[in-house]
């Protein structure tokens, strides 16, 4: 699978790296590979990492959301659509 980076300069060299220095962009673009897999479990864990990093990350806060009220528990998606 081939993955576009926007901003390649941000994300370092390598993986060491990346996560070393946590960057958040370095992080979702991990979870849009993990998304394109089908893998929304462990994708919605990632995006858990990435708010720890980066608290106002629109779209990590959307996507939970988002997942949790297609699992048919709206009363958490509520709490991050706030």
């Amino acid at each position: 699978m081939w993955c576009a980076v926007a901003e390649p300069s941000a994300c370092g060299r390598g993986n060491a790296v990346m996560f070393d220095q946590g960057h958040a962009v370095c992080l979702i673009i991990n979870v849009v590979v993990l998304q394109g897999l089908n893998n929304m479990s462990l994708a919605v864990v990632e995006f858990k990492n990435v708010l720890h990093q980066d608290n106002m990350c629109v779209e990590a806060i959307a996507c939970i959301a988002t997942h949790h009220f297609y699992s048919d528990q709206p009363e958490l998606a509520l709490n991050y659509f706030r």
